[in-house]
């Protein structure tokens, strides 16, 4: 379940870059 939420995080981030 975390591994999924790190990924979804890990995209917003490189988005917001």
């Amino acid at each position: 379940q975390i591994d999924l939420i790190q990924y979804e995080i890990k995209s917003i981030v490189f988005v917001i870059r």
